[in-house]
C-alpha cells in the first residue's frame, strides 16, 4: 500500500496516484467512483480536474486502489516544515488531541511515546488507539445493562402482558412476559462488534488486525446487528455506562466519518475517510473555554454551547422560522455578553473583509439584534497571518464584531501548549 501525505489546499497530480499505469481501465473505473463519490458527499470539500484532486479545507484520507492519500491539517503546519517524520509525528498528536477533546474523551491518559509514524497513515492511528482503548476496558469487564425482553415461559417473570397471553396462550399452558435481563448481550456491545469488524477490514497494520481479532473474540456471544444512525440514538445513557460512553463517542466518530454503506466485505477499491474539522474546531474551542472559563473571563461568566435558538422572524401564526443558534455564547447572570462563532475555514488576505463571507455576516447581524446586540467573534484558525480585524454594525456605533484568529500550531497535547491556546483565546475574546 502506497502511502501519500499532504495537507489541506493543496493539488495530487494522477501520475502520482498511479505511476506506473499499468493498468489504465482499473485506474479509470477507480477515478470514475471517486468523481461520483465526491460529487454525492464531498464536492465543497474536493474537485477533480483532468490533472488530479484539488483538496480544499479536506482531512481525513482518500484511498483509491493500492493508493492511500493522507490529507492533514494545514494548521498544523510552519511555512518551511518539511514532511518528515518527526514533523507527521506532531501533527498526528495536536489532531488525535483535538478530536479527544472535541468528543470529551480525558486525554491526561493517552501515551503520546506510542505515536510513530512510520506504521501507517493516520487513519490507522485512529484505529489502534480506539482499539487499544477498548481492548483494555473490555480486559476489566464488558459492558452489562438491562435489557427488556419477551418471553413465553411456564411461570412468571417480570410481568404478564396480558394482550400478547391470550394471543399465544389460548389455552393458558404458558404465560407470555416481559422482563428486564441484565446481560452483556446489548445494543453498546453490538454496536462495538459492529465498528471493530469494519475496523478489521480497512486498517492496514497487522497489529490492529490482531487486537480487533481478539476483540471480536472476546464479543462472541453478542449478537451481530447492522448498525445506523438510528442506532446509536437508541443507546440509553445512564450510569452503568460509565467509561464505555467515551468509547461509543468515538465509535460514533468514525461511524460517521466514513464515505461508504458498511458491507463488512472489505472490497471497496475507493474509500474516503472525512474528519469534520468543522465540529472537531468548533467542539475543541468549546471544551477548553468551558474548562477555562475562570482563566479567561476573569468573572463570574458560564459558557454555553448550541443553547436553545431564538428565532429570525415568525410566520402569521407566531410560529418561529429559521433559528439563530450560536456556537458558543458567554453569559454573566443569564445575559449574554459574547458570542463566538467558530469558522474552519482559510481566510484569504488579498479578498475585501479578508474573505469573510456575505453569508457570515449576515448571520452575525441576526446573533446581534435577537440576543440584545452583545459582542460577537467570528473565529477562525489561524494559517499563515494573524488577524485581528474589528468592524461595528451602524456608524458611530461601539464595536460589536470582531473578526480574528487563535494559533494551534503548538504542542496542544502538552499542559505549555494548551496554555499558549488559553492566553491566546483570553488576549483575542477580551480585546
Amino acid at each position: 500500500m502506497k502511502v501519500i501525505t499532504t495537507y489541506e489546499y493543496s493539488h495530487i497530480s494522477y501520475h502520482d496516484i498511479f505511476p506506473n499505469q499499468s493498468n489504465e481501465k482499473s485506474s479509470y473505473e477507480s477515478l470514475k467512483k471517486l468523481n461520483n463519490l465526491i460529487s454525492e458527499k464531498y464536492s465543497h470539500l474536493l474537485r477533480t480536474d483532468l490533472e488530479g484532486i484539488y483538496i480544499k479545507n479536506f482531512v481525513g484520507i482518500i484511498k483509491i486502489d493500492e493508493a492511500t492519500i493522507e490529507i492533514l491539517p494545514k494548521i498544523f503546519k510552519h511555512e518551511n516544515d518539511n514532511m518528515d517524520g518527526s514533523t507527521k509525528t506532531e501533527i498526528y498528536k495536536n489532531l488525535y488531541y483535538m478530536i479527544n477533546k472535541a468528543l470529551k474523551v480525558p486525554t491526561n491518559n493517552i501515551d503520546y511515546n506510542q505515536f510513530n509514524v512510520s506504521r501507517g497513515d493516520v487513519l490507522d492511528f485512529l484505529i489502534n488507539l480506539f482499539l487499544d482503548g477498548l481492548s483494555l476496558k473490555l480486559f476489566k469487564g464488558l459492558y452489562r445493562t438491562y435489557v427488556r425482553e419477551e418471553e413465553n415461559s411456564n411461570y412468571i417473570k417480570g410481568k404478564i402482558l396480558v394482550s400478547k397471553n391470550i394471543v399465544r396462550n389460548p389455552i393458558n399452558t404458558k404465560i407470555y412476559n416481559e422482563y428486564d435481563n441484565y446481560t452483556d448481550d446489548n445494543l453498546v456491545n453490538q454496536i462495538f462488534k459492529f465498528v471493530v469488524k469494519e475496523m478489521l477490514n480497512t486498517t492496514q497494520w497487522q497489529q490492529n488486525r490482531i487486537i480487533a481479532k481478539n476483540i471480536l473474540q472476546t464479543l462472541s456471544n453478542v449478537s451481530d446487528i447492522s448498525v445506523s444512525e438510528t442506532s446509536f440514538n437508541k443507546v440509553k445513557y445512564d450510569r452503568l455506562l460509565g467509561e464505555y460512553e467515551k468509547l461509543l463517542n468515538f465509535a460514533k466518530f468514525y461511524f460517521f466519518s466514513q464515505s461508504v454503506n458498511f458491507r463488512g466485505n472489505g472490497e471497496n477499491n475507493v474509500f474516503v475517510f472525512n474528519i469534520d474539522m468543522n465540529t472537531v474546531y468548533q467542539d475543541y474551542i468549546s471544551e477548553l473555554l468551558k474548562e477555562y472559563a475562570p482563566e479567561i473571563f476573569n468573572n463570574n461568566s458560564t459558557v454555553q454551547t448550541q443553547k436553545r435558538s431564538k428565532h429570525l422572524i415568525f410566520d402569521e401564526y407566531n410560529n418561529g422560522c429559521f433559528n439563530l443558534q450560536p456556537d458558543i455564547s458567554i453569559e454573566n447572570k443569564k445575559v449574554i455578553e459574547l458570542i463566538i462563532d467558530t469558522k474552519y475555514k482559510r481566510l484569504n488576505l488579498g479578498k475585501p473583509r479578508k474573505g469573510v463571507s456575505d453569508k457570515d455576516l449576515y448571520q452575525m447581524f441576526g446573533y446581534y439584534h435577537k440576543y440584545n446586540k452583545p459582542k460577537i467573534v467570528l473565529l477562525y484558525p489561524k494559517y499563515i497571518q494573524e488577524v485581528a480585524d474589528i468592524y461595528h454594525f451602524y456608524e458611530d456605533e461601539p464595536s460589536k464584531l470582531q473578526v480574528c484568529t487563535v494559533n494551534l500550531n503548538n504542542k496542544l497535547y502538552t499542559q505549555e501548549g494548551e496554555w499558549e491556546i488559553i492566553k491566546d483565546l483570553k488576549r483575542t475574546l477580551l480585546n
